[in-house]
């Protein structure tokens, strides 16, 4: 068992996700599309921007601070709530090399 995943649950603004580099991406008309062993991930826009950032270095509380210079108009709660739920959702289908897919987080 990996122990350098972090459990969903246990995310925070510090986190830098990290793409497994595995997964198999292309970008089409500015939306993701995801290849990883049998399944494929459609991403919307907002998305793939996020997956293209998850390279292990840029944090949750940077990625809320970019985002927020870009839609200035955007609430920073909203944003940060996105960027969870866009880690969270990759997270439960394991396409994050640094979160562990834990059923029931």
């Amino acid at each position: 068992m990996r122990t350098d995943r972090i459990a969903i649950a246990d995310l925070g603004d510090d986190f830098a996700p990290r793409r497994r580099p595995e997964v198999t991406s292309v970008e089409l008309d500015g939306e993701g599309v995801l290849y990883y062993g049998e399944t494929i991930h459609r991403l919307d826009a907002l998305a793939t921007v996020l997956w293209n950032c998850f390279d292990g270095t840029v944090t949750i509380g940077e990625l809320v601070e970019d985002l927020g210079t870009v839609y200035p108009d955007e609430p920073s709660t909203n944003i940060r709530a996105g960027i969870y739920e866009c880690v969270r959702t990759l997270g439960r289908d394991d396409l994050l090399a640094n979160v562990r897919p834990d059923p029931g987080d």
